[in-house]
């Protein structure tokens, strides 16, 4: 097939690659459609391809469950000139580089990001999962990829479960949450750390685990109500840190240390400039947690103010739970903590 860039009109012959020999290609104005069906004792499983001429496309993937009806589908999308490939059992695939983009036959979707270094060796593979109905996943025009979801809740909320993966090998997942009201929060998590693997479950919780070593395990969740929790194993404790706030913000960093924050309704005007309370829970990789509060510049995100429940020196020990809750308008901190040496209170 010949496909045509938009912005310079070249045209470039791309192959289509169609496994299943019972598959109907058809001309249409705008590109080609495939379609196919497939199926067995338990599923039947329909696939239609949509390639535009420009080379973006758009593959849906439908599965029906013989025995109860009930049905569940999978889209893949490209905003770049490239060629899906339809696969025997109904799925499509797309790969690029080192990425690869999947709507399975049982309609899940999934992106996976190989990272190597200059020698070809393999650094680590990022990957995201979506279980949920309808996801899709995405090839932008920039490279990046997406997987995503999005589901309508029985109280009127809409809750889009999102997963970005980058050619770097980091990932950020969003839980957002919009009210009949319209507004919007969203909790997010960011992996700067490569190999980070995410799932999207059936009612759109997201969570990303990153195996650092063999005792020791880094679990950021995104919960279907917007509250979230992170945790750090460490083969013999287990560190948990909660935020029954909705929108908190976590970041697993290249040491394996892992912060949430959650910004308050509270603020304060120092010099004309308004800044913004948070509350923050970090816990190394040791498992040991500091609880933080401080104050954000709205503009500049410069930090001032920070105080600690106990310096830093002396942190909760490993083993610790934490919830940031809030009571009558005021964020507080919660913990259990075993205590093996002194707490020095700042």
């Amino acid at each position: 097939m010949e496909l045509k860039d938009n912005e310079s009109g070249e045209v470039q012959e791309q192959t289509i690659v169609v496994k299943n020999p019972e598959s109907v290609i058809t001309t249409t104005e705008t590109g080609t459609r495939i379609e196919a069906k497939v199926e067995d004792e338990q599923k039947e499983v329909e696939t239609k391809l949509e390639l535009n001429e420009n080379g973006t496309s758009i593959s849906t993937v439908v599965v029906k469950d013989k025995e109860t009806g009930e049905s569940k589908a999978g889209a893949l999308a490209t905003f770049i000139p490239i060629a899906p490939e339809t696969n025997e059992d109904g799925s499509v695939t797309v790969t690029k580089d080192d990425l690869k983009l999947e709507v399975k036959s049982d309609g899940s979707t999934e992106h996976t990001i190989t990272l190597k270094d200059e020698a070809g060796n393999e650094l680590g593979i990022t990957k995201a999962k979506s279980e949920a109905d309808n996801s899709v996943v995405i090839l932008l025009e920039d490279g990046t990829v997406q997987t995503k979801t999005k589901q309508i809740k029985e109280n009127g909320e809409e809750i889009s479960s999102v997963v970005d993966g980058k050619g770097d090998g980091t990932a950020v997942h969003m839980l957002k949450i919009l009210d009949s009201n319209g507004d919007e929060v969203v909790t997010k998590a960011e992996s700067k750390i490569v190999g980070a693997q995410t799932i999207i479950s059936p009612e759109g919780e997201v969570e990303t685990s990153v195996d650092v070593s063999d005792s020791l395990k880094l679990i950021v969740v995104a919960k279907e109500d917007g509250t979230s929790e992170h945790t750090v194993s460490t083969g013999d404790k287990v560190t948990k840190v909660k935020s029954s706030i909705k929108g908190a913000q976590t970041v697993i960093d290249t040491n394996a240390e892992v912060e949430t924050k959650v910004q308050t309704n509270q603020t304060k005007v120092i010099g004309g400039t308004e800044w913004i309370f948070e509350a923050v829970a970090t816990t190394a990789s040791s498992g040991k947690t500091v609880t933080t509060f401080q104050l954000r510049n709205t503009t500049t995100d410069e930090i001032k103010e920070p105080q600690n429940t106990f310096v830093p020196e002396t942190p909760y020990d490993k083993g610790n739970e934490v919830d940031i809750v809030e009571l009558e308008g005021i964020i507080y901190f919660k913990t259990t903590s075993p205590v093996s040496s002194e707490l020095v209170v700042e």
